[in-house]
């Protein structure tokens, strides 16, 4: 598979020299849904807590506050995994504990930009109340899983084998 320069360059300087493309997604922030994302560290949904990993956010559309731009933390990526409970608006989502909202900083990116996410940096965003849908494509990059379970054997795609 032919390797992307700039993430080949990321995965590099953030994982080490063997990186995987463990997973996509994409996250829509529809208008019809006045919703915010609580606050969470994406690490707490990883169950071998492997922190040699990188989420790499990248801007469908712009993204700002208006439409349900991620605000982040800064700093809160040095303070480790915080404790997490369950979320008062999804079902499957989780909620970090103890984040001080006064700190946190929204960011705008246009369509286009990529955000490299550390996995311990605490985030969300808040409701769409723009007249359009946010839109965004999530990667996960991680150093090659020993021993894989059958689910992850299935989402791992070598991408920055180098030498091999």
């Amino acid at each position: 598979m032919p390797q992307c320069p700039v993430f080949k360059a990321v995965g590099l300087a953030l994982v080490g020299d063997d990186v995987d493309l463990c997973g996509t997604s994409t996250i829509t922030k529809s208008i019809h849904k006045n919703k915010s994302i609580d606050w969470h560290q994406d690490l707490v949904y990883d169950d071998r807590r492997d922190i040699s990993q990188i989420i790499c956010w990248t801007s469908v559309t712009d993204s700002n506050p208006e439409n349900g731009g991620l605000f982040v933390y800064p700093g809160s990526h040095m303070l480790g995994l915080m404790p997490h409970e369950k979320s008062d608006h999804y079902e499957r989502d989780l909620k970090t504990i103890g984040v001080d909202s006064e700190q946190a900083v929204p960011l705008s990116m246009e369509k286009g930009q990529i955000l490299v996410i550390h996995p311990l940096l605490v985030h969300g965003s808040s409701e769409n109340k723009s007249a359009e849908d946010r839109i965004a494509l999530m990667s996960l990059y991680r150093k090659p899983i020993e021993n894989p379970t059958e689910v992850e054997a299935k989402r791992q795609i070598g991408i920055l084998r180098d030498g091999k």
